[in-house]
């Protein structure tokens, strides 16, 4: 652009063009372009060789220029990403998370590959938080205040300011009293309580929503009456904490985790405390062919397997022929994916479209706007799964030892949960040589979320495996007198 607005006398506006036709190399608008070009340098007294001769050159640079120098700023950044996120990883995830503050589906991929890489994440807290992500110690980052909705910056800022004068906050009463309540009114504070940001106070989230008004009330008043100088006697004398609420408020019962998780999702985009779907995780593991986050590096038309709960449920219709449809969102531990049920499968599927059930969807991949949908042609309700879609899962127990006690348990354990899952013992014969058994199809089991976790109690956490491939080298087990499972 330079080089044609020197020589050739181009504006800007012009040379700009000239630089778009080289880049998208569009033979007609190249040569109108080195007419111009020639014509203008013939006006500052360059020769109509040379003036040809430097368009050659200015269109052989643009064949490569633009993609080297961009490669090369795009690994000098990448070679930078990786040393930072090697050496200071916390502080380099903090940083990414801060930069997206108001996409969730970014946070939710980033707090994910945070965990993924044993960094703890910890939930906003008003005792705690910035208004942004921020380091604590060496291997965690507290969420900041400023993911929640309905909290202002101008809220945050009075927080943060409350805190740093008058120190930790102790209970609704004493935040409400050191705050701007121009700033911070009901709807701050029922989200704070809500998305569990005052969850440092020791009190139910339920009791403190109770005692907001109250809280708020008795604030207000105090903060009016200190602007017209009107203390009363003890209230000038007293050093005291602000008045508790009432006992009864105390003792409320906390709300339903259900509830709680449901309020964490409205305010803050994705849930911190805890996950629906945590419980279940083994199971949907076991039983899908790909995740949220997985679907956009298939083929489309692919099929897929993917499990989650309906967080949105739309009945319609089609424009052309008017017939029912629905458009859903199915969230699973890794994001949100829509889902299509056209008139075809509706009436078939119309029983599992319900709001918060935990379903398997297996569909068509298709891809729009760089975001991947999935066009149901089953929905099988969890308790269904395994029975429905369990072709090749097998169950794996590893254990260090099989001794009668364990396995009398084992027994009792596996009875309860009839199913078609094999289960599979490996067992360590020597420091590390293993053997695995398959156990005989009377204890084929359903992998359930209460079988597996007692399973785990038995065995620990890592030693319970649901997965599709068949175990190498396995062989049927066949019980005895000595080995009698």
């Amino acid at each position: 652009m330079r080089l044609a607005s020197e020589l050739a006398g181009f504006s800007l506006a012009q040379a700009d063009l000239l630089r778009r036709a080289m880049g998208k190399k569009i033979a007609g608008v190249m040569e109108a372009q080195r007419k111009a070009f020639v014509e203008g340098c013939r006006r500052n007294k360059i020769a109509d060789r040379i003036a040809n001769r430097i368009f050659d050159l200015m269109e052989h640079f643009a064949g490569y220029g633009f993609n080297k120098s961009h490669s090369a700023a795009y690994a000098l950044i990448s070679y930078r990403t990786a040393y930072l996120k090697t050496h200071y990883p916390v502080e380099f995830m903090a940083a990414l998370l801060a930069s997206e503050m108001g996409n969730t589906d970014k946070l939710v991929l980033y707090l994910e590959e945070a965990k993924r890489m044993g960094i703890e994440v910890l939930p906003p807290d008003i005792n705690d938080s910035e208004a942004a992500f921020s380091v604590v110690g060496e291997r965690a980052l507290r969420c900041g205040l400023g993911i929640i909705k309905n909290v202002g910056l101008a809220a945050i800022e009075s927080i943060v300011k409350a805190r740093t004068q008058r120190g930790r906050f102790g209970n609704v009463e004493s935040f409400c009293q050191d705050l701007d309540l121009r700033l911070v009114n009901r709807k701050v504070l029922e989200s704070l309580i809500k998305a569990g940001a005052c969850d440092s106070m020791r009190i139910s989230r339920a009791a403190m929503l109770a005692s907001v008004d109250q809280s708020l009330e008795e604030a207000t008043r105090r903060q009016h009456d200190k602007v017209r100088g009107q203390l009363t006697f003890f209230e000038a004398l007293s050093t005291h904490e602000p008045a508790q609420a009432p006992a009864s408020a105390s003792r409320m019962r906390e709300w339903p985790e259900s509830q709680k998780l449901a309020f964490e999702k409205s305010l803050l985009g994705f849930y911190v405390s805890g996950h629906p779907l945590a419980r279940f995780e083994k199971t949907l593991k076991a039983l899908t062919t790909a995740t949220s986050q997985q679907l956009l590096q298939l083929p489309e038309e692919s099929t897929a397997t993917v499990g989650g709960i309906f967080t949105k449920i739309k009945l319609t219709t089609t424009k052309k022929t008017n017939e029912q449809m629905a458009v859903c969102l199915l969230e699973d531990l890794e994001g949100e994916i829509e889902i299509l049920v056209f008139p075809g499968v509706f009436a078939q599927l119309a029983p599992q479209l319900r709001p918060s059930a935990v379903v398997f969807v297996e569909g068509r991949v298709a891809i729009r706007d760089d975001r991947p949908r999935l066009i149901a042609q089953q929905i099988v309700p969890l308790e269904q799964g395994t029975s429905r879609l369990a072709k090749g899962v097998e169950l794996v127990l590893r254990t260090p030892g099989i001794e009668r006690e364990f396995l009398n348990q084992l027994k009792g354990l596996l009875s309860r949960y009839p199913g078609s899952i094999p289960v599979y013992l490996t067992i360590a014969v020597a420091a590390s040589e293993t053997t695995s058994l398959r156990l005989a199809e009377q204890f084929q089991i359903d992998p359930a979320p209460e079988l597996l976790a007692e399973l785990e109690g038995l065995l620990g956490e890592n030693e319970v495996i649901i997965r599709r491939q068949p175990l190498p080298k396995s062989r049927p087990f066949v019980p005895t007198e000595r080995l009698s499972v």
